[in-house]
């Protein structure tokens, strides 16, 4: 499966530190706090319950289970479940190795039930093995009795989607007759407008999908979901006050939930500039579940506030932590790839990732990361046709319209760039201060 070839033209010098830093500080004095003392305390003290959502239900089932000997089909599709909701929302990797246990006893018990090969695609995305949820989800389409035919799209859609085969996932979504006011729907429907570009489409189908979750009652983990992505979106429209409501409502929802905490701390990170609130979120996160990539947001911030070895120290955990395991390396060779490209001397360890990266997916982000590493590396050529690709299809991400900006600055192609530092600069909300001042630097000059 390839990218589509439809383009978008959306390269930097390296600006004088003091110069950057003086249009950082200027972005930081015009903006007023979304993040606010009293939100900064509500979320801090924010802390995981007891017992995590599902934990209850967990139990019950366990102990079914172990009562009548492992030979209990509704408690395995119970814990099954049960397992991926908590890991969905809390990140615990044992839970995600325990619905694989119970997955792989159902699947030789049920070797041609459609569900359960959706559902191992969906096992296989959390994994990072993109391709084979691609082969898994054609599966149980392959295998579905009629009445889950259309259905069973929907999880394709997903596999597609992440893999990078934007065009067949978007194909499936306009021409399927799925039920279009379902919340299964119009999650998927606002993932594929927000990767378009279409944000505001996108903001309206997940306030709908939210609307839904809750008017049927869906798990606490699908509300809580629902709201953290609305609150992405109203953060990257530009509503940042709007959006830690949200996040706040979230946590609510979800104690101690991670991706919400992280929503906040981005905002203190990247709109309020409150690089200390920010850090202190970003930790909170951290210790609640989330993701490791955490570590490249505590590593800028450090090297922002001039704290050097405490940002070595964020590395090397990082690097410690996310290489501990190939299951679990395999989830961050993007930001591993990334990450050794700031330093010369690791930049053949840089690219063996942005390899792997690619290798396991042909996405925009991964063209960017080999294009960004080619960069480092001096290889501009290379890394010119890596970046034309990044930006190929949508509306890429501000970071990939950064990096495909300067490397196509330094190509010669400085129309394109200026097109694509503009566009990076129309999404600033997500980026770091000194990139913005540096975009806007440049922009300026040019």
């Amino acid at each position: 499966m390839k990218l589509s070839k439809k383009k978008l033209i959306f390269g930097f010098a390296i600006l004088p530190t003091i110069l950057i830093l003086a249009f950082s500080l200027k972005l930081q004095s015009n903006s007023k706090s979304a993040v606010t003392a009293e939100v900064l305390q509500i979320a801090l003290s924010n802390n995981l319950p007891n017992k995590l959502v599902m934990t209850k239900s967990i139990e019950f089932f366990e102990n079914r289970l172990n009562e009548r000997n492992g030979e209990d089909i509704l408690a395995q599709n119970q814990l099954l479940r049960n397992y991926l909701a908590r890991f969905k929302a809390y990140g615990r990797q044992e839970d995600l190795a325990a619905a694989k246990k119970h997955l792989s006893s159902l699947l030789k018990r049920y070797p041609k039930k459609a569900s359960l090969y959706s559902t191992l695609a969906n096992v296989q995305m959390a994994g990072h093995q993109f391709e084979n949820a691609v082969e898994s989800a054609e599966k149980a389409i392959e295998v579905a009795e009629a009445e889950d035919f259309v259905k069973l799209h929907l999880r394709l859609f997903d596999a597609l989607l992440t893999y990078g085969d934007y065009d067949e996932a978007g194909d499936i979504l306009r021409t399927m007759s799925f039920n279009r006011r379902s919340v299964d729907f119009l999650v998927r429907e606002a993932r594929l407008e927000d990767k378009l570009g279409n944000l505001a489409k996108a903001k309206s189908g997940m306030q709908k999908a939210l609307y839904q979750a809750k008017a049927y009652a869906q798990s606490p983990v699908v509300i809580g979901w629902c709201r953290v992505t609305l609150g992405h979106y109203e953060h990257h429209s530009g509503n940042p006050q709007k959006a830690v409501d949200i996040y706040l409502e979230a946590l609510k929802q979800l104690p101690g939930y991670p991706a919400a905490l992280e929503g906040i701390a981005a905002i203190s990170h990247k709109i309020d500039h409150n690089l200390i609130a920010a850090k202190q979120l970003y930790q909170k996160a951290l210790g609640n579940g989330g993701e490791l990539d955490i570590y490249s947001n505590l590593i800028a911030i450090e090297q922002q506030l001039g704290n050097d070895e405490n940002a070595e120290t964020y590395r090397n955990h990082f690097i410690k932590e996310a290489t501990r395991d190939p299951q679990i390396e395999r989830l961050f060779y993007r930001p591993l790839a990334l990450l050794f490209a700031e330093k010369k001397e690791m930049l053949s360890r840089a690219l063996h990732y942005a390899r792997l990266d690619l290798k396991n997916r042909p996405s925009s982000e991964s063209y960017d990361t080999l294009a960004w590493v080619l960069y480092k590396r001096g290889d501009i050529e290379n890394a010119y046709e890596a970046a034309t690709k990044a930006v190929a299809w949508g509306r890429p991400e501000p970071t990939v319209l950064y990096h495909s900006g300067i490397i196509m600055w330094d190509f010669g192609e400085k129309q394109k760039a200026q097109v694509l530092l503009e566009a990076a600069l129309q999404n600033a909300l997500e980026l770091d201060a000194n990139i913005v001042a540096e975009i806007r630097f440049k922009l300026q000059m040019s």
